[in-house]
This record gives structure tokens, C-alpha cells and sequence, in this order.
């Protein structure tokens, strides 16, 4: 695949929260690393929302609402870098048997089933969870990450994206590395 089939890859566009292998079940792309060969000289910040704590702390606030967040037809995740795009739909958050587990996406290729008897409650329950995403919120970091440096994320237990940024070409490099082996 190249940058210019991917929706983010081939532009400094600031990128929603996602967790990646979007069309994998969820837990299979355990950890992402993200390699900054080259940051962007102006913007580009990671901004990674601790989407499970988050979670957990909805969870015992409301757990009937959070529950909705965890059946098999709550979210529908897009890949637009195929042609026709693919789509998988399952739980945002799973109990898997190495804990709590996280598919939250909030980046444009998403689609939350808010219809039907749970549509109310479950459209109230990720209003709440975008809310403790938002800057300034105890679920959220924003880190400007500079050149050589990597950043290895538990991708079952954190969504991340990214600000927007500006970089001529060959100004930014990133290369990333899916693995389906959770790093403790």
C-alpha cells in the first residue's frame, strides 16, 4: 500500500483516536510502535487517550451504559485504503482473558450503531467517553515526539492519533510495526 492510498498516511491532516489493525478482532494487534525517523519541523504531536482507564472509570460510574459499548454490533470500522473499503463491525471494548480490552476509534472511519433499543444509551455513552478525550482531560496525553525516538503502545488499552502537521516531503518520517505480542 502506498501513502497516497491510505487516508492519513499521505497528509499532515490531524488523525481522530484510533486503535490499529482495524480490521482485525479486537486484541489481535496487541502493541503498535510508532518510529519517529523524522518528526515534522511544525506540528504532528502523538495524542494518545488511555481508552481502557477511561472506560473502566464509565464502567463504574454507569455499567449498564458502559455494557453497551461492548456488544458484538457497536462499532463498524472502516478501511478506506482498499477499494471497495472493507468493513469489520464488533464490541469497542472486550473482557478478553488478558483483561479489558480496547477498539475505540474516533477518527471519521467509524460507525457507531446509535440505533435500536441500545441507540440512546450507547450515543450517551460514547458522547462520555469523547469527552474524556478531549485536552485537558486525565485520560489524555499530548507528547511532541522529537526525531530517533520510538514510541511502543499497548494498542488493547490505548487509542492514539495525532495534530496536525506541516512537513515538506521527506520532512517527516514515520514508520510503524503492528505486532500481535503485548509487551508487559
Amino acid at each position: 500500500m502506498t501513502t497516497a492510498e491510505h487516508r492519513y498516511f499521505g497528509t499532515g491532516a490531524t488523525q481522530g483516536f484510533h486503535t490499529d489493525g482495524t480490521l482485525d478482532p479486537i486484541g489481535l494487534v496487541a502493541t503498535s510502535l510508532l518510529w519517529f525517523e523524522r518528526a515534522a519541523p511544525e506540528g504532528g504531536h502523538t495524542t494518545i487517550f488511555q481508552a481502557v482507564e477511561a472506560f473502566e472509570h464509565l464502567r463504574r460510574s454507569n455499567p449498564g451504559g458502559a455494557a453497551t459499548l461492548m456488544c458484538e454490533d457497536t462499532l463498524t470500522r472502516v478501511a478506506t485504503s482498499f477499494h471497495p473499503p472493507q468493513r469489520v463491525t464488533g464490541p469497542a471494548f472486550a473482557d478478553l482473558g488478558n483483561g479489558l480490552r480496547a477498539r475505540w476509534a474516533d477518527d471519521g472511519n467509524e460507525i457507531w450503531q446509535l440505533a435500536g433499543d441500545l441507540g440512546a444509551q450507547r450515543a450517551a455513552m460514547v458522547e462520555q467517553m469523547r469527552q474524556r478525550s478531549q485536552p485537558g482531560s486525565p485520560y489524555r496525553l499530548d507528547i511532541a515526539i522529537p526525531s530517533r525516538t520510538g514510541v511502543v503502545l499497548c494498542n488493547g488499552r490505548v487509542a492514539h492519533g495525532r495534530t496536525a502537521f506541516v512537513a515538506g516531503p521527506g520532512e517527516r518520517i514515520l514508520i510503524r510495526g503492528l505486532y500481535t505480542t503485548e509487551l508487559s
